[in-house]
């Protein structure tokens, strides 16, 4: 092989490659997004025991906020979470949420006897 032909490979396998990934990462949100659409929506009263912002410093979009729950036999959930629904939820707040598969809908603070309605992501 001479070396355009060597070059016209490098540049054929590299594009195939970046096909292979994008496709992939098709596939992988179908799937997740199919999932989530065919599971049932649950509640369970949780305890906030972590947050996490990352903010993105090249771009304008929004934060990726995620938010750890423990469930009542003491296993961890995780969402990711709108940043209002972040900004709102503190570490040891006890509150209710609503999920669907793997998709976080919204919560509610319990307080002492009544439940309040914070906010809702459906």
């Amino acid at each position: 092989m001479d070396k355009q032909q060597i070059i016209n490979l490098v540049i054929s396998i590299s594009i195939l490659a970046v096909l292979a990934l994008f496709t992939s990462g098709v596939a992988r949100t179908a799937t997740a997004w199919r999932r989530n659409r065919r599971s049932p929506r649950l509640g369970a009263e949780v305890t906030v025991i972590a947050k996490q912002k990352s903010e993105h410093r090249h771009s304008r979009g929004p934060a990726e906020c995620s938010v750890v729950f423990r469930l009542k036999n003491d296993e961890p959930i995780s969402f990711s979470v709108p940043e209002d629904v972040y900004d709102k939820l503190h570490e040891e707040d006890q509150v209710k949420i609503i999920f669907k598969g793997t998709q976080f809908l919204s919560f509610q603070r319990l307080t002492d006897q009544e439940t309040t309605e914070e906010s809702d992501h459906t």
